[in-house]
């Protein structure tokens, strides 16, 4: 598109900034065209009117302007002035001319799609919001630049929304602000501390979020009517405690957010105390009658912390949920240490190398064999992860699975790991592999989805698979846990129970879960030597396990003593660096064949492992 301004377009926009006008709105101040009689009969202009719009052609090279409709009842100018875009940029809010400066170029430059929503002041010292939309063309005749545009009032529908965005973040049972509001007041309260900072004022501020006590305990002896009046009774006595110095919003079903600008690190703990104790010694009267109600702190410093608004809250959340540890009526302080910044900073670090590490084919597989003492022979090889770093270096798991377990990639782990082993189960016949599986998996329809892709209708590859669960998630989900092994057993799948005896589960749950292979947590085979207590409750777990028809592998066994001790006991498929560490090579492959030291990446591309 040609378009005759001398300057370049950068220079324009600053010039036109300065002076509230396009180079040739301000030509247009000097000669500006009539508008359009209020009796045109014009199709184009009724239409426009009808819709309350007014449309406008502009020669944007000679600055000429025609209105179609009546321009000045938009702007609040008086009928007997004549209306140009130089009049009308001195009427826009300072703040919104830049962007339809910006804009205007933007489309006379590179023919953008145009569109601008902008504010401008009216007469009663108010302003309204107008939408410009428009399109430009080369005129064929003149060579010059005409611009056929709508001016539309958008006021109420401005107003429409930020009233929805109002009540979107008001709790509707309390009127206080939910958690999204209530990340807006902290925001805010933040803002104004760090304009005091830089006027000289050394405040911190605190944050506290305020959990009802066993809440859920509450709920179902009294009901949730009963509870809701409770919640919202909580809601109104803590606004009235706080009310002179912070405000009050609510973040979870059974939570309070209070921020404090004013209230630093010294008088945090008291400031908390003082309502905890308030709401100990008054009972809640309800429908049902009174109902003593205690609640739990946790705080966080506005400022000295250097989060955003929702970082403090969930931090907050997190000094709330050491609280309820201690019981009820707990307090405690959100607190980091240079030590845990750097353990925070090396989680994401190390995060971000595991998914490079994934995306370069650069995590492989470990193997430790399970003995069968008996036979002198595998009866299965765990495959365990490791990461090659960029040096090619081996790292192994205990120095990157802790920051990837926090950093909640435990899923694609687990996803990754299973794709490689059933590929490997594929390659070699004669083998079996098991891998283990973090508690989030278990529920995982992803990773379901992906072995069940890769396994329908493969009983010879599934059956070499085994699943390693440990004791500690099947205990937090029993059901979800039952349905899961179900569908590995559909497949034609192993289940291992991990860890056993490191938790709770029960011979009557062992039952339940229908699992296949017992391990037996390491801890009870090192500790032979010195407890008789372990010796005993390995003994034990073997004969119930083969009661119950269950296979017994005793791991984190280290050396020939503990082998030779659980051999009597009856104990003969076992684990542990007595059998040799784990090897980063593929020990059922003979030395001569060259996959004994490589892997399979799951691009399909050999590589030469590092050992």
């Amino acid at each position: 598109m040609s378009h005759d301004i001398s300057k370049n377009a950068n220079q324009q926009l600053e010039d036109a900034k300065e002076s509230h006008a396009l180079p040739c709105e301000q030509e247009a101040a000097e000669a500006p065209q009539p508008a359009l009689e209020r009796g045109e009969n014009d199709v184009l202009s009724k239409i426009l009117s009808s819709s309350g719009d007014i449309g406008f052609i502009w020669n944007v090279d000679t600055g000429d302007v025609k209105w179609l409709g009546f321009v000045q009842d938009l702007f609040g100018i008086p009928f007997d002035r004549a209306v140009n875009f130089a009049e009308i940029n001195k009427r826009i809010n300072p703040q919104d001319l830049p962007l339809r400066l910006k804009k205007l170029h933007n489309h006379l430059e590179h023919s953008d799609e145009y569109q601008c929503d902008y504010r401008v002041r009216t007469n009663m010292n108010g302003f309204r919001w107008i939408r410009e939309t428009g399109y430009s063309e080369v005129d064929e005749k003149t060579n010059q630049t005409i611009f056929y545009g709508v001016l539309r009032d958008i006021s109420s529908e401005k107003s429409e929304i930020e009233d929805l965005k109002i009540k979107a973040q008001i709790h509707l049972a309390t009127h206080l602000p939910n958690r999204d509001g209530f990340i807006q007041v902290v925001e805010e309260e933040l803002e104004h501390l760090n304009n005091l900072k830089k006027q000289g004022h050394a405040l911190e501020g605190s944050v506290f979020v305020v959990g009802i006590d066993r809440f859920n305990i509450i709920e179902e002896a009294y009901g949730s009517k009963v509870a809701e009046e409770i919640f919202k009774i909580v809601a109104r006595r803590l606004e009235e405690s706080f009310k002179q110095d912070g405000k009050t919003g609510v973040v979870a079903g059974d939570a309070f957010g209070v921020v404090l600008p004013r209230l630093n690190a010294n008088y945090r703990r008291y400031r908390a105390f003082e309502v905890i104790k308030n709401f100990a010694q008054t009972p809640i009267i309800t429908s049902a009658g009174p109902v003593r109600v205690t609640l739990s702190m946790g705080s966080i410093s506005l400022m000295g912390d250097g989060f955003a608004p929702a970082g403090l809250i969930s931090r907050a959340e997190m000094a709330l949920e050491k609280a309820r540890k201690f019981g009820q009526s707990g307090y405690h302080a959100y607190d980091v240490s240079s030590d845990k910044r750097d353990a925070y900073r090396n989680w994401i670090v190390t995060g971000d190398q595991f998914i490079q590490s994934m995306r370069d084919n650069r995590i492989i597989m470990a193997y430790q064999h399970v003995m069968d003492v008996t036979k002198n022979a595998a009866i299965f090889h765990e495959s365990l992860i490791r990461m090659i770093d960029e040096e090619g270096n081996v790292i192994p798991a205990g120095m990157f699975i802790p920051a990837i377990e926090k950093m909640g990639l435990c899923r694609l782990a687990d996803i990754h790991m299973v794709q490689m082993a059933i590929y490997e189960l594929y390659e070699f016949s004669e083998i079996r592999l098991s891998v283990n599986i973090s508690a989030m998996t278990v529920m995982d329809e992803e990773w379901m989805n992906i072995v069940r892709d890769l396994l329908k209708g493969k009983p010879e590859i599934a059956s070499r698979l085994i699943v390693e669960i440990t004791e500690t998630a099947a205990m937090e989900n029993i059901d979800g846990v039952i349905t899961f092994i179900k569908f590995l057993h559909d497949l034609g799948c192993q289940v291992a129970l991990d860890d056993f005896g490191a938790g709770q589960t029960s011979f009557s749950q062992l039952d339940k879960f229908n699992i296949d292979i017992v391990k037996i947590d390491g801890a009870f085979a090192q500790g032979m030597n010195e407890k008789e207590q372990n010796k005993l409750f390995l003994k034990a777990m073997h004969m119930l396990a083969d009661g119950f028809g269950l296979q017994t592998v005793a791991e984190g066994v280290e050396t020939m003593v503990e082998v030779d001790m659980l051999t009597q006991d009856g104990i003969h498929n076992l684990q542990g660096w007595a059998f040799g560490k784990p090897l980063l090579e593929r020990e059922w492959v003979s030395e001569s064949d060259k996959r004994r030291s490589t892997f399979v990446g799951l691009d399909g591309e050999k590589k030469q492992i590092i050992s």
